[in-house]
């Protein structure tokens, strides 16, 4: 247990202080110095989102997520006969704007942040938003947002440790023991690192390689082959979308012969477009199951109106509004009401966690969606199916 909070201590201070590769600045729209939102335009939520640089992708299926959801409430007569008015802008995955977006979220009478995406920049905004008492509801899952104990930011769940909470009771149910990490060089990756290889080894499932590989490389079959070569029954990887196209592309080309777990982030289009057939044995646990009637609902109405599969992201999206929502109608548009109702809030009919799974916060849990409510996916011929009946 000693080991564990020196490694958490190193995670923490990693994750406050690394930089996304992608944080380059931000357009002129997304300025925080940009006029805010008109107060009496209706309830404002401000919406924080990468929307460029790595992570502009995933960033641009949650603002559409956002979008629909509002355009729901209000055609449904918004928030006991309010409607609510979405302040979006981006932080670039840069902590220095994510800290300013606070202040402009403060100052223009927004009820709640939501948002963002990198953990990073989640770290750095935590003071501000302690000293502004907003409520914050965030996507980004490092764990040491959750030692810092803000009483204003909630997590939608689960975090980097509940995730490898699940994987490794996973791997233990079918007799995998030997584990390969590769993780990426970005901050997601190299965040991720050292607690894979504790979390693993606490969960009595020691590595027997612990390599690396950059985000943006075409071809990953050498650092596939170490993992082939090295004894491991199976390989961990932890990355951001498409590179997982690559990883599986590069498993088929040296026979890796093994399962590939990942994260959620490996539900990306991209990777069955990219990797096809290559990608089948690629396992990941996601936050959404789509045989749920909600979800299924919510398909529809994306497709009718964006066209196309409706991604992850996009439905977490729609369920923080719906959270964030429904304490508005519970308590009103005051700050400190509606963070006290977050910390009593419970939900089993959101569209993410397995089908029996409840969104649940408490004063001592600020995490909404815990490892064990997540749904163990594969790739099957490129398309993904549910397994375990999750």
């Amino acid at each position: 247990m000693r080991t564990r909070r020196i490694v958490h201590a190193a995670i923490a201070f990693l994750a406050a202080t690394a930089l996304a590769a992608c944080s380059t600045g931000t357009d002129s729209s997304a300025s925080p110095s940009a006029a805010p939102a008109a107060a009496d335009a209706g309830i404002t939520i401000g919406i924080d989102l990468p929307l460029t640089g790595a992570s502009a992708a995933p960033a641009e299926n949650m603002r559409k997520g956002f979008e629909l959801r509002a355009k729901e409430i209000n055609d449904a007569g918004g928030v006991n006969g309010t409607p609510i008015v979405l302040d979006i802008q981006d932080d670039a995955g840069d902590p220095t704007t994510g800290v300013a977006l606070v202040d402009r979220f403060a100052q223009s009478n927004a009820v709640a942040i939501v948002g963002t995406y990198n953990s990073p920049v989640v770290l750095a905004q935590s003071e501000a938003v302690a000293r502004a008492q907003i409520p914050q509801l965030v996507f980004a899952i490092s764990s040491a947002i959750t030692r810092q104990n803000n009483p204003w930011v909630f997590q939608t769940g689960p975090t980097d440790l509940g995730q490898i909470d699940g994987i490794v009771e996973w791997l233990k149910s079918r007799g995998l023991t030997k584990p390969a990490i590769l993780t990426d060089t970005t901050a997601f990756g190299s965040g991720a690192k050292p607690v894979l290889e504790q979390g693993l080894t606490e969960g009595g499932l020691t590595p027997v390689l612990s390599d690396t590989f950059a985000v943006d490389a075409a071809d990953l079959s050498a650092v596939l082959l170490k993992a082939k070569q090295s004894g491991a029954d199976h390989v961990i990887a932890w990355t951001v979308g498409q590179p997982y196209a690559t990883l599986a592309k590069g498993a088929q080309q040296v026979g890796l012969g093994l399962p590939i777990i990942g994260t959620a982030c490996a539900a990306d289009p991209a990777v069955a477009r990219l990797a096809g057939d290559a990608a089948d044995n690629l396992f990941f646990q996601d936050s959404v199951n789509r045989e749920k009637p909600q979800v299924k609902e919510v398909v529809e109405r994306w497709s009718a109106h964006f066209g196309g599969t409706v991604p992850s992201d996009a439905l977490v999206a729609h369920d923080m509004l719906t959270v964030i929502t429904d304490g508005l109608r519970a308590v009103g548009p005051d700050r400190a009401k509606l963070r006290d109702f977050l910390e009593t809030y419970r939900n089993d009919t959101l569209l993410t966690g397995r089908i029996d799974g409840v969104w649940q916060y408490t004063p001592q849990n600020h995490v909404g969606l815990v490892g064990g409510n997540l749904v163990w996916k594969q790739y099957d011929k490129g398309t993904i199916k549910v397994v375990d009946g999750s």
